[in-house]
């Protein structure tokens, strides 16, 4: 019972976030191999999470979209099957469920921001669009429980100058921004090294 408790807490408190859990759902029918099952797909989603920044940054779409539809076979048909006898069974069966549904967010907000700004970067849409993705991206649940993103507005104040030359805004352009946007080569900041500098 003392194993039982910490772990209704967590499934309360994440439910109050508004993510469906079903937390005992894994000694339903057809949860026989669960721990098999466990051991099979939590190597892959501890893989996975990270190779997401790298298919990103392939700027691939087809590469996305396979990952996704990977994380999804296993959310939908895996994920299922799991089940536990022990608290920490259980811990674990809860965490398999937490970074299938976190892949699946960051999959589904990088197919949907078709820009690079910060540290999201795509090869096929190789600069910042501030016409249209000035703003911040949401993630969220729908009616029906499917992962939804929408656009979140930032305040005018946090703009800058609008007015401003793209290569003013952001003196340090992504790889093949200034090809993108016809930006001229004399106009594109290099900075300059000095020879010994840093030592």
């Amino acid at each position: 019972m003392t194993l039982l408790i910490p772990l209704l807490c967590t499934a309360v408190g994440i439910c109050a976030l508004g993510l469906r859990i079903d937390l005992f759902a894994a000694f339903g029918e057809g949860a026989v191999g669960g721990l098999q099952t466990l051991l099979r797909i939590f190597p892959a989603l501890l893989l996975l999470l990270p190779m997401i920044s790298v298919l990103r940054a392939s700027g691939l779409l087809e590469a996305l979209t396979a990952a996704l539809m990977q994380v999804e076979l296993i959310r939908d048909k895996m994920l299922p099957m799991l089940m536990g006898y022990t608290g920490h069974d259980l811990r674990l069966c809860l965490e398999a469920k937490h970074k299938c549904l976190s892949a699946e967010m960051k999959l589904k907000a990088n197919l949907f921001r078709t820009e690079s700004r910060g540290l999201h970067y795509r090869e096929d849409y190789p600069f910042r669009d501030d016409e249209n993705w000035l703003c911040h991206v949401g993630v969220y649940k729908d009616e029906h429980g499917e992962i939804r993103c929408k656009k979140i507005e930032i305040p005018d104040a946090w703009k800058g100058d609008l007015s401003e030359p793209h290569e003013k805004r952001y003196v340090l352009l992504f790889p093949g921004e200034a090809e993108a946007l016809n930006i001229p080569e004399e106009n594109i900041y290099k900075p300059k090294f000095q020879k010994g500098a840093g030592k």
